[in-house]
Parts: structure tokens; sequence; C-alpha cells
């Protein structure tokens, strides 16, 4: 019977349909955890290499996370007050440069900093109330993934990855908990580098005050 054999076809197309999507996804994720495990040496050799230049090991970040979360635009920026300040960047938008200092509430990092938390918002375009905000009015800005940045139990500021273009994937879990390890990283780094200014700021100090102390005790001397 014609209909019967046509049944039975169009269940075999399904089944080998659903079998293939299947495969696809096993090697999906397969290259996701291969491209999580290259992320994580990467990150791991640029933690154990000294840089003289903060904003450097800033910039090598951004390119792990950029290529990670395949969105091809990362900031890291520091919170002054209401101003957010882009320490560092790699982007396709020429409005946004390093030392852009621009409104915090004009930012989705903004809102990171009210939840104090990791944000991914994905197809910004479809959701009324975050289409309506600055940032994505401004840039398009169509899927989001931020997380705080903490230097002493404060906020530093952020480091967030951003596209303009449609969401290709799902972000995963893993990449979430990525870059909130970056983001640890990142807070040790920047109290360290604090703490090293501090010190030299400190020798310089007390080198000026031996400066200015030795000709004071030559001076005391020829007049005994």
């Amino acid at each position: 019977d014609v209909g019967d054999y046509l049944s039975v076809a169009i269940k075999e197309a399904k089944a080998q349909q659903e079998t293939f999507e299947v495969q696809y996804q096993l090697i999906e994720q397969s290259e996701n955890l291969q491209k999580f495990s290259v992320s994580l040496k990467k990150l791991h050799k640029i933690n154990t290499y000294q840089y003289d230049n903060i904003l450097i090991l800033f910039q090598e970040y951004l390119k792990i996370g950029c290529e990670l979360f395949d969105l091809n635009n990362g900031i890291i920026g520091k919170i002054e007050k209401n101003s957010y300040i882009i320490k560092a960047i790699i982007s396709d938008l020429t409005s946004l440069h390093s030392g852009l200092v621009t409104e915090l509430d004009q930012t989705f990092c903004d809102l990171v900093v009210q939840e104090r938390k990791t944000l991914i918002y994905q197809n910004i375009n479809k959701d009324q109330k975050l289409s309506s905000h600055p940032a994505y009015q401004k840039f398009q800005i169509k899927n989001y993934l931020g997380t705080p940045i903490i230097v002493n139990d404060n906020i530093y500021g952020t480091i967030n990855f951003f596209s303009t273009k449609k969401a290709q994937k799902k972000l995963e879990i893993y990449e979430q908990e990525f870059i909130e390890l970056m983001a640890q990283n990142l807070g040790k780094y920047i109290e360290a580098h604090h703490r090293e200014k501090e010190r030299k700021e400190t020798l310089e100090e007390l080198k000026k005050n031996q400066t200015f102390i030795q000709p004071q005790r030559k001076s005391s001397r020829c007049y005994r």
C-alpha cells in the first residue's frame, strides 16, 4: 500500500533527522568544550606572566573573552561615582575608545552594578524593557554579558562583552563561570597594582624627605 509505504518512509526520515540533530549537538558541545579548554589554558598562561603595564593585561583578557563568547566587542571599565571610564577595549564601534568617559546609567554595566552579579542578555531587541535602555538605543547592542570586578570588597568596575548582531547560540553556564573567573583574577591584579603603586609613592616620599633632611644636618654642623 502506497499510503503505508509513505508513512513508514516519513517516520524513518524523521528518526534520521532526530539522530542527526543529536549527533550535531554532541559535536557542537564537544567543540565548545574544546574551545573552553583552550581558553582556560590561555588564561592560565596570561596569569603566569608578569605584566609591567596592567592595561596590556586587560587587553589580553578581552581577546580571550571575545574569542570564547563569540562576541566581537569587549570592555574593561572603571566606575567613578556616576561615570564609567573605559580602561581597555576591543570594538568595531568607532565611537568607543579607551579613555572615554560616559554616564554610568547610559550603559548596561549600570544594571550589573545594581544587581552586583553577572548579567546575560540575548536578543535584547526582542525585550521591550531592555530595548528601551539608552545602551540599546544608541548602539543597538543585541547581546550582552557582563560581571562586576571587585577590589577590596568594592565594585571597581566591570568586564563585559557584547555584540550588535543576532545571537548565534545560547551562552552556556561554563561561559558565565569563565567571565566570573576572569573578573576575580582581574580584581586581584588591580588590588596588587594599587598596593605596588602606593609602595612606590611611599618610597618616593621617603627619598624626598631624606634629601630635604640631609642638607639641613650639614648646615647645622657649620654653626657648631
